[in-house]
């Protein structure tokens, strides 16, 4: 049982470490709350454009389920924009856009395969 336990650690940490697999599966691995932070009339230059997004909580998903993505835009007319790194750049005033920070609380981090609670 110990075994399978560690082998998991390990997967968690390859998958933390390497940013191969879904942004979602990285935070599921290190216990992740997720949390989203919202400002209004704030718009992050760089962002990338998801049209068969329709609503806001489609767009979070798709933020969650894409690497490196930190954030969206969410203009009233109804686009997802996402924020992702390292194309993103400093946070603009426009009006009729929300920016929405993805915030994770995350219990335990992983370093050289040792947990840290």
């Amino acid at each position: 049982m110990m075994s399978l336990i560690n082998l998991l650690l390990d997967i968690c940490f390859y998958v933390t470490m390497t940013r191969i697999f879904l942004h979602n599966l990285k935070l599921w691995c290190l216990g992740c709350t997720v949390n989203w932070s919202s400002e209004a009339n704030t718009h992050v230059e760089g962002g990338i454009l998801r049209s068969n997004v329709t609503t806001v909580e489609e767009c979070k998903q798709e933020c969650l389920s894409t690497v490196n993505c930190t954030g969206l835009d969410w203009p009233d007319v109804g686009e997802c924009w996402l924020t992702v790194e390292p194309w993103a750049t400093n946070n603009k005033q426009r009006q009729n856009i929300t920016h929405y920070t993805l915030n994770p609380t995350c219990p335990r981090t992983y370093t050289q395969n040792v947990i840290l609670v």
